[in-house]
């Protein structure tokens, strides 16, 4: 619904020249007051989003070097589980070692170590065996030792090692975690920006619609009140020709002679602002609208005839309805004028957004034919 709203508030505002509200509007200060405040939200909303991805590629940093550091301790890890195989085995193989050299220094199997050092044939002989013995003893107990120690060095490493992957591992799901939701907190911000700048696009197009207006209708006032000073003029000097910086009206209330060839080099020069985009106060080729437009056609034949389109509905020659119209002839409506080109269509410039183009006379069903004036 509020899509649909949105949609409707857009609508009325790209063709509000077609329409006069029964409302009262804000004035063009404070549409830019909306404006100015509107434009502070947004700059504050894109610093927030701006902050949220910084924040975001500093955690992608991080979870880069976890991952590094990831892979390096899996790697020693790896190393660390080849070694302690390794030095198992160098335990198992010294165990074997050890077998073996019992079983040659017992031979029968059955003579036992005393014995094999008593039955030396002197005491030097004797202590020599006893001595080589014990070397053997001591250097099968060292390498033993040995081996254990490497061994439970390795074990100790690798459980070290993998106690650290696991801490890592549980680092990066907690920033993976956190990945998400800032990815989430972006997709939020970045909405809520283009928010922003949707109804800042409204509020600017109403704020140049109603500044237009305001300057339309004092273009408006002025021309009533240099079309009175004229007249009042003419009264108090019984003179038809308007005083100096006054505008004359009585070529716009006589009108012509309802020259057909005029009428068609109107609409001819109508017809050359085709493409033209639609300004508001515009009367050229860079920008026109619709009583810009009516007014240079006429201008291009030499006939002279008010500004604004309200006046224009007022002056002229009446045409006693669309059967009577003729081409050149100015259609009015309720704010909107357009040059009459036959066959129920006109020339006109539409609203804002639009350039001056053909349409059917009625404009789809939506305005009322409030009067046809004829100047030529």
């Amino acid at each position: 619904m509020k899509k649909l709203g949105k949609v409707l508030l857009t609508t009325l505002l790209a063709c509000s020249i077609f329409a006069t509200s029964v409302y009262a509007e804000p004035t063009s200060q404070q549409m830019q007051e909306q404006v100015d405040e509107l434009e502070e939200q947004v700059e504050q909303a894109e610093d927030e989003m701006s902050s949220l991805q910084s924040e975001m590629t500093e955690l992608m940093t991080a979870m880069a070097e976890t991952e590094e550091q990831l892979i390096e301790i899996g790697e020693q890890v790896i190393k660390a589980t080849e070694d302690l195989e390794e030095a198992e085995q160098r335990e198992l193989q010294q165990m074997e070692d050890m077998k073996h050299r019992i079983v040659a220094m017992y031979e029968s199997g059955q003579t036992s170590i005393l014995e094999v050092i008593f039955e030396s044939g002197s005491i030097s002989e004797m202590l020599t065996r006893a001595e080589n013995v014990q070397a053997i003893h001591e250097y099968d107990r060292a390498a033993l030792d040995e081996f254990v120690a490497t061994k439970n060095k390795v074990a100790n490493l690798k459980e070290t090692l993998e106690s650290e992957q696991a801490r890592l591992n549980d680092v990066m799901e907690q920033n993976e975690q956190l990945s998400q939701e800032l990815s989430e907190k972006i997709k939020e911000k970045k909405a809520e920006v283009e928010n922003f700048q949707e109804q800042l696009e409204e509020a600017a197009a109403q704020a140049a619609r109603i500044a237009a207006e305001e300057a339309r209708r004092k273009a408006e006032e002025e021309e009533k009140r240099k079309a009175q000073e004229s007249q009042d003029n003419k009264n108090n000097n019984n003179n038809n020709n308007s005083s100096s910086g006054t505008v004359d009206t009585s070529n716009w209330a006589n009108g012509g002679n309802g020259d057909v060839n005029v009428g068609a080099a109107i609409v001819a020069a109508a017809r050359t602002y085709m493409g033209v985009p639609y300004a508001w106060g515009g009367t050229n080729y860079k920008g026109i609208d619709c009583s810009g437009l009516t007014m240079r056609a006429h201008e291009k034949v030499g006939i002279s005839i008010p500004r604004t389109s309200t006046i224009q509905r007022q002056y002229g020659k009446a045409v006693n309805g669309l059967a009577n119209a003729l081409p050149g002839d100015i259609i009015c409506y309720d704010g909107h004028v357009g040059i009459y080109i036959g066959n129920n269509k006109i020339i006109h410039a539409p609203c804002d957004g639009y350039s001056v183009m053909e349409a059917g006379v009625y404009l789809g069903g939506t305005k009322e034919i409030l009067a046809i004036r004829r100047y030529w």
